[in-house]
């Protein structure tokens, strides 16, 4: 896999803005009328440390940090390329690991969950001491909630997995790791990775469980691991919506919406208000024409009715961003 030079880019802290921001949009449709950007599984470059950087040659080691400064050890540049020993010259030149950086609170292994792609490396800052619980301020997130939503190595997820951390501890609105791999890391060997390390798979968050969180995932190997797993397609929230519901309504990739129906889920499945996948679609869909397109070539009715009587053109027309071609193929 290859590097995604654009993580390398970004301040550690933006994918946690942007997990809040897509997770507080995700929580509220769940528990209301009903969140992530397509990514690929990439792995994170295993480049040489400098020598100069490791303080091991002739050259001037570099100066010892004052207290509360976690040095390098908060860069993700740092940790795209770090090994255990570069690691070791940050904490023996006075890293502090528990210093919280900003107002997001995260501390240098939040930074190395997020962006090493080296288990070792990870090994050699809880070997000094990083603590593996420590929430951060943002989304009360562990290291091993940071590691399952963005890092693409299963490898790190592992590791922490292996040092003790607990996959069923909670973050912001009650997510656990699993969902967040599952709902945010296009790799599904990290949710893999979770699973076989105990995580509960039956889990329900803010009125959605893993499978739900699957569907939501705009990468479709995602969803068939769960369901080689042997997930239910037509699991259920507590309003009856099915992972369906869930993929139509939050997810811009078709391939999702046809895997699940080619492993069973209902294309005519309602929720207690008499909601269809293609009314979901219709409302709020971040890709509304081409999922819609995806529901009515495979049997979709365009002319099912809720409960109280509107079809999927009615939830198209009210829709907060009507768009032009969904309003043709419902509203003819």
């Amino acid at each position: 896999m290859g590097i995604n030079v654009q993580w390398k880019r970004i301040i550690w802290l933006a994918p946690v803005v942007v997990a809040a921001a897509l997770l507080a949009v995700f929580v509220a449709a769940q528990a209301g009328a009903e969140d992530r950007p397509a990514g690929s599984a990439v792995a994170f470059a295993q480049e040489v440390q400098p020598p100069a950087d490791l303080g091991t040659t002739g050259q001037a080691a570099r100066p010892r940090l004052a207290p509360g400064d976690c040095g390098r050890l908060c860069d993700n540049d740092f940790w795209a390329s770090a090994g255990p020993a570069a690691v070791r010259a940050e904490v023996a030149r006075g890293a502090d690991l528990t210093a919280a950086q900003g107002d997001m609170g995260g501390q240098a292994l939040h930074v190395a969950a997020t962006y090493s792609g080296d288990p070792a490396a990870i090994a050699a800052l809880l070997d000094a001491g990083a603590d593996l619980e420590a929430a951060n301020g943002l989304m009360g997130a562990t290291p091993l909630h940071l590691a399952a939503g963005f890092n693409p190595e299963p490898a790190v997820t592992a590791r922490l997995l292996d040092a003790g951390a607990n996959p069923e501890a909670t973050a912001v609105h009650g997510w656990s790791a699993v969902h967040l791999a599952l709902g945010l890391n296009a790799n599904p060997e990290v949710a893999a990775a979770l699973m076989d390390h105990g995580a509960d798979m039956t889990a329900q968050v803010m009125n959605a469980d893993p499978m739900h969180a699957a569907a939501f995932n705009p990468e479709p190997a995602v969803a068939a691991m769960m369901l080689e797993r042997g997930a239910d397609v037509m699991t259920r929230s507590d309003t009856g919506r099915t992972s369906l519901h869930t993929a139509a309504r939050h997810n811009p990739n078709p391939a999702v919406i046809e895997l699940l129906l080619t492993n069973g889920a209902d294309i005519a499945a309602t929720t207690e208000t008499g909601m269809t996948p293609l009314h979901a679609a219709a409302e709020y869909s971040p890709a509304p024409a081409s999922i819609v397109r995806t529901l009515l070539a495979r049997g979709a009715q365009a002319g099912a009715l809720t409960d109280d009587g509107r079809t999927a053109c009615d939830f198209a027309q009210e829709s907060a961003h009507p768009d032009g071609e969904t309003l043709t193929l419902l509203c003819r």
